[in-house]
């Protein structure tokens, strides 16, 4: 109540008394005047924080380096911390991070708490903490932050905790500020034996490109001694940065993992090979149209090919592109690529774009493809959509003899989720 009175004096002498509050003895009132100090400086950054992660670490409005009543705060509380009472200690160590405290002692203070038995939530509170405080940081500080940055995984391993799923994309927006504060940090990670895991991969994103370029060098390695290292689109956009003669082979290698093909079609259309047209036909039938396009636009550098089978995904695919109105661009792109594989120039035209009529404009091409390939025409329809179809289909299922549990291990391992999600289970 004190903490926002009504009066200018109320407000001095609440905050005077928060201060002296804070040097009690007794943690339950430390506790209680930190909160009411922290509500009498703005409390937290629910809109614009620095990041999302410092949400509840920052302040609506950061008191200014002569604030007295803040700084006085700061010096009872370096007083006390580490309390050994870890609700109060986490709390004195969010307002320390709220203020962006700058004594050069507490950053020490603070590393300290990350030890081979503490919880990773703590871990993840204290990492935040800490990189929000502005005191000087010394070397051994540096090891001791790669130690708790890279204990995370190995201590959440085995959780499937739901509110740490998202922890990886917190992390590196701690560790980007912790980047910029110690230059030293993207080595120190580098050398340490436990950097490379999967789980790791995505905080390269916060290196310098040397440093990025040599955390790529080391997953290569990894990825071409273990056949199950886990991959990733990341892990794919990392190693990228590497020459393309040395990656490609092992790109090539993971075509089986149906959940990463979009992102390898991304780094083979780089420079297209014939050896990969296959893999491009394949990346037809993306459901994403940036692959779709970056394909065709492959299959356009490549020497002219009039194989009646890989004209198949072309056909099919503008089939399904009369669907989808807005697609415009990617109907004239299919139609160039057939006129030049097949040396006929179709004189097509759209006019109206619903589905129907856009259907009609390209059935010259549609026709055409029947009367010259009669034995493929039916590979060129594509899968249906009427719903009365799929209603007599399921029908016929023998779902009695099917195996949930072993059915659920293939929908993940094929990365089913990626197409069957959303409002309906059917895929594109």
């Amino acid at each position: 109540r004190h903490a926002v009175g009504d009066t200018p004096k109320d407000e001095e002498r609440s905050a005077a008394d928060l201060v002296v509050a804070c040097k009690s003895s007794d943690a339950a009132t430390r506790l209680d005047a930190l909160r009411l100090l922290m509500l009498a400086l703005g409390d937290f950054r629910w809109k614009d924080p620095p990041a999302e992660v410092y949400t509840g670490y920052s302040l609506a409005a950061p008191p200014d380096d002569q604030d007295k009543d803040s700084y006085r705060a700061e010096v009872a509380i370096r007083g006390w911390f580490p309390s050994g009472d870890e609700r109060l200690d986490r709390e004195a160590a969010r307002f320390l991070a709220m203020v962006e405290d700058i004594d050069p002692v507490l950053a020490s203070s603070i590393a300290a708490k990350w030890t081979p038995t503490s919880t990773a939530t703590d871990d993840m509170h204290y990492l935040v903490v800490y990189a929000r405080l502005r005191g000087d940081r010394t070397n051994k500080d540096t090891e001791i932050v790669a130690y708790a940055v890279l204990g995370l995984d190995r201590k959440l391993e085995g959780q499937a905790q739901r509110n740490k799923q998202n922890w990886n994309a917190r992390l590196v927006e701690v560790l980007t500020d912790l980047v910029k504060k110690d230059e030293d940090l993207p080595g120190v990670l580098l050398r340490n034996k436990n950097f490379i895991r999967p789980a790791h991969v995505a905080l390269t994103a916060c290196f310098d490109d040397a440093h990025r370029k040599q955390a790529a060098r080391l997953f290569l390695d990894a990825v071409k001694k273990d056949d199950d290292f886990a991959w990733s689109g990341p892990l794919i956009d990392l190693l990228a940065l590497l020459p393309a003669d040395e990656v490609r082979p092992v790109f090539r290698g993971q075509w089986s993992n149906i959940g990463l093909r979009d992102a390898l079609l991304l780094r083979l259309v780089e420079k297209p090979e014939e050896g990969d047209r296959e893999k491009f036909l394949t990346g037809l039938e993306s459901g994403q149209s940036q692959v779709v396009a970056v394909c065709l636009q492959a299959l356009t550098q490549l020497p002219r090919d009039e194989a009646p089978e890989h004209l198949v995904p072309l056909v099919r695919l503008l089939r399904q592109l009369t669907q989808e109105p807005k697609e415009k661009g990617l109907r004239a792109q299919v139609c160039a690529l057939l006129a030049r594989q097949t040396g006929r120039p179709f004189a097509v035209k759209e006019g109206a774009d619903d589905p129907a009529a856009l259907k009609h404009t390209y059935d010259p091409v549609f026709v055409w493809f029947e009367k010259a390939h009669p034995k493929l025409a039916a590979a060129a329809q594509g899968g249906g959509d009427d719903p009365a179809m799929w209603a007599a289909l399921l029908q016929t299922v023998p779902w009695d003899k099917g195996d949930g549990a072993r059915g659920g291990a293939v929908f993940r391992a094929r990365a089913c989720v990626t197409c069957h999600t959303g409002t309906t289970r059917l895929g594109p």
